[in-house]
């Protein structure tokens, strides 16, 4: 089909205009053009596939029936947290750590994400320093800067806030060549 035009099925040509509303040849008038939504969902919602409720994009239940969604494998913890050293370097991915559940079901997290270097091992988690990784002269020179807590104790509801709900972090411990 040229460009910018419409192509009429009843008389078998090309019309002018791709907004226009019928053929300048035999008067015919073209269907109008309708948007789809996928599902009938809309951004950042996902359809449950067992009683098809609406559900926010990451989450992991469905808040009308619990039917658990595939989750995504790739960011699981793959190190014992409680075998770090005082140095070593972690990656805490986002979408992990403490959250507070919105009215639309769909978890709001406030956890940490990024780079970090581990300066304590505790009982419930790990002290670190906040790292950013600096190129100077070709090589990755760690810059650290704030002193945070990485929660890595059981899933349980805050002391503080029945809305918040402690959840441990999805860590990788990685090599920094420096």
């Amino acid at each position: 089909m040229p460009k910018g035009q419409r192509f009429c099925e009843s008389c078998e040509t090309y019309t002018n205009g791709v907004r226009s509303t019928h053929c300048f040849n035999c008067k015919r008038e073209f269907a109008k053009k309708v948007k789809q939504v996928v599902d009938g969902v809309g951004k950042g919602k996902k359809k449950c596939t067992r009683c098809n409720s609406v559900n926010g994009a990451r989450t992991s239940k469905c808040k009308n029936c619990g039917y658990d969604f595939k989750i995504n494998q790739e960011f699981k913890t793959n190190c014992n947290w409680k075998e770090l050293n005082e140095g070593d370097y972690i990656k805490v991915f986002s979408g992990s750590g403490p959250y507070y559940v919105n009215s639309d079901g769909e978890r709001d997290y406030m956890g940490y994400k990024g780079y970090f270097v581990v300066k304590q091992v505790l009982d419930e988690g790990l002290l670190v320093r906040k790292v950013k990784l600096k190129k100077i002269h070709g090589r990755n020179t760690p810059i650290s800067s704030s002193v945070a807590f990485i929660y890595m104790g059981e899933t349980r509801r805050s002391d503080v806030l029945d809305s918040i709900t402690k959840s441990k972090h999805n860590i990788r411990k990685v090599k920094v060549r420096v």
